[in-house]
């Protein structure tokens, strides 16, 4: 059952990967598209949208790379590997479906 807590960590990069990916194009997409003479990233609202949206990348980043570094003696324990998990997986689904 221990070996699954590396296939966790796997998993919450993956989920990582995509989201990362996901803000990279939506910020692309904001400086190159105008609305009302102007461009989309000029706009407060979406801001506060691609900051929030940094930060949980930013923090399920951080989750995984904790339960990947302690796990420089064998495998990540249960705990750090889960919780890297559910929240990448959160998180991606939250920074590609933005609401």
């Amino acid at each position: 059952m221990t070996a699954f807590n590396l296939e966790r960590c796997g998993n919450a990069a993956m989920s990582l990967g995509i989201a990362s990916a996901a803000l990279q194009l939506a910020i692309g997409y904001a400086k190159e598209c105008t609305q009302f003479g102007r461009a989309l990233c000029e706009f407060q609202g979406l801001h506060w949208m691609f900051a929030r949206m940094a930060m949980q990348v930013d923090a399920a980043r951080l989750l995984i790379y904790r339960a990947v570094t302690n796990a420089s003696t064998g495998f990540p324990s249960i705990l750090e590997a889960s919780m890297a998990k559910a929240y990448a997986n959160e998180m991606a689904v939250a920074v590609t479906n933005p609401r």
